[in-house]
């Protein structure tokens, strides 16, 4: 009975800082990347196309198991100042893009990671 109680703290001590990590992270990516201001503009190559398939995930809460349903997406993957960077992109312009076309990209830096947030692709006349 004594080492139940002990287990069960522990239980619940983990469970609560992995609660408060994912609430963290949560906090992070909302402070870094919403609404980022397009600071500069470049010029580069589409590299890749990727589309991501529709998926479900489960995220735990407690003891409920909660299903985060995911509808297919679609990305663009390319280099701004020699760093590999991805966008999501609308399933429209997806298909007017072709590898190795070239897109001019705004951006602005994430608040908190500083990292390559494209706002704005669009082609570049061919």
């Amino acid at each position: 009975m004594f080492g139940n109680r002990y287990l069960t703290a522990f239980i619940a001590l983990l469970l609560i800082f992995a609660l408060v990590g994912i609430l963290g992270l949560l906090g992070f990516i909302l402070v870094d990347s919403v609404d980022i201001t397009p600071t500069r503009t470049t010029v580069t190559m589409v590299e890749v196309k990727q589309v991501v398939p529709a998926h479900t995930s489960i995220i735990l809460v407690g003891k409920v198991m909660i299903p985060q349903s995911y509808p297919e997406s679609y990305r663009l993957h390319f280099k701004i100042d020699g760093k590999e960077v991805f966008s999501p992109i609308e399933k429209k312009f997806f298909n007017e893009v072709n590898v190795g076309d070239k897109v001019e990209v705004d951006y602005g830096f994430g608040r908190l990671s500083h990292s390559y947030q494209p706002t704005r692709i669009r082609l570049v006349d061919r």
